[in-house]
């Protein structure tokens, strides 16, 4: 059995240092971008550049926008609070970051890092799952975890950003079932 452990680095993170170290080790990561974020655009070249080399530039959405509410607040969201999104509203913002990432890498196929792990719009009575919007608009999309036997569109996720690669390696054994294991680092 084939177990894939793909490197994914939400929010193009560390892409100055970790591009070079993967491919200097034979690799390839999966860097997940929010397009609104200046850096993208600020970096259009680099972040070509590394799509040329083999890396993925993933969709991570255009604001990145995340469930805020009383129990679980996050003030830095802003407009952008997935209680107030509709079916609409979250399609045409990740098609327009699809856009903008298949203008700077070239390629229209990707992977999506849903923000905050989050996987529900609106609230109360209204709060549906996302998952027809990435099964529709992406190859897999990696959100929180689940059950055996994996949909693409169902991607388990270890966040273990300052664990030794032992620890990791404890951690995606139980995957095997599923067969897809991303790794998101947010630091080195």
């Amino acid at each position: 059995m084939l177990m894939i452990t793909p490197p994914t680095f939400p929010n193009g993170a560390h892409f100055e240092d970790v591009g070079p170290t993967l491919e200097a080790n034979g690799l390839r990561g999966t860097f997940n971008n929010t397009i609104a974020r200046a850096s993208v655009m600020e970096h259009a070249p680099e972040w070509r550049a590394m799509a040329a080399r083999g890396h993925e530039l993933g969709n991570h959405s255009l604001f990145q926008a995340c469930r805020s509410t009383v129990e679980d607040p996050k003030p830095w969201v802003g407009p952008y609070n997935l209680v107030d999104y509709d079916e609409r509203r979250l399609r045409d913002e990740l098609q327009v970051a699809n856009f903008a990432l298949s203008s700077i890498a070239g390629r229209t196929e990707r992977t999506y890092a849903k923000p905050c792990w989050h996987t529900t719009i609106g609230s109360g009575a209204e709060e549906r799952p996302i998952e027809p919007i990435p099964a529709e608009l992406f190859l897999a999309a990696r959100g929180r975890l689940n059950h055996c036997p994996v949909d693409l569109a169902h991607l388990d996720y270890m966040s273990l950003d300052s664990a030794s690669a032992d620890r990791r390696l404890d951690h995606i054994h139980p995957a095997w079932c599923r067969r897809w294991h991303p790794q998101p680092f947010y630091r080195l």
